[in-house]
């Protein structure tokens, strides 16, 4: 009866020396992956951010060089677009904005060459084309593409207003701006400072559409 006491108590030992080496194992193992995950997501973060300083190098400089001289800085963004290195979505934001330097200064068939005709689901692209269509006229055309844009982001419904108003549906622009503003009054005090100039007597109907802070842009960058 001893020795099948001793023996059960050997085992035991064994045993729990078995799951303690085990553990230990496991535990070590597990701390190891757990490193290696964050050293990934570290190097994710790192890179993500790394491109996106230096697109946004790319758009400072292009911005800086266009001012100077349109040619120049249509040349050098040409160049960043075949030789730099970025990906298509990087590549067409990159010919979005050299559409809209070219809008500016009235160039709209060269506009409208850089902006995506296929592409339907940027309301940015979307509202660039827009704008061309209203320089030609084409404003029944403008407004389609405008309330799609709308309809993917709400703050394209002043661009939506704007079109009513050059058209000369204020009413319609109004119950926009409005609808806009009672949304949130601090991101859109812009309608109501355009609803106070409506009903001014100094008021006229724009030709074209206003565009707000195209050169601004926000990113994310990660953080660990």
């Amino acid at each position: 009866m001893a020795d099948k006491n001793f023996i059960k108590i050997i085992i035991l030992l064994i045993s729990g020396t078995i799951a303690a080496i085990a553990f230990t194992f496991y535990s070590t193992n597990l701390q190891s992956k757990i490193e290696d995950f964050d050293k990934n997501v570290s190097k994710i973060f790192e890179e993500s951010n790394a491109r996106i300083d230096r697109k946004e190098a790319v758009i400072s400089n292009f911005y800086r060089l266009v001012d100077l001289n349109l040619k120049v800085g249509t040349e050098y963004m040409d160049s960043i677009i075949l030789y730099g290195g970025f990906g298509a979505n990087d590549r067409m934001v990159f010919h979005w904005i050299v559409g809209e330097v070219f809008y500016d200064v009235d160039s709209i068939d060269l506009a409208l060459a850089r902006f995506d005709t296929s592409s339907m689901k940027s309301p940015r692209n979307l509202a660039n084309i827009a704008g061309c269509f209203v320089k030609k006229s084409k404003y029944s055309e403008a407004l389609f593409l405008l309330r799609k844009a709308a309809s993917i982001n709400i703050s394209y419904d002043w661009y939506v207003g704007n079109v009513q108003e050059i058209i000369g549906n204020n009413d319609s622009a109004i119950l926009l701006y409005k609808s806009l503003y009672d949304e949130d009054s601090a991101v859109y005090h812009y309608c109501d400072e355009q609803l106070i100039k409506m009903k001014g007597p100094d008021y006229k109907s724009p030709k074209f559409i206003e565009f707000r802070d195209r050169r601004e842009r926000t990113y994310l960058r990660m953080r660990r």
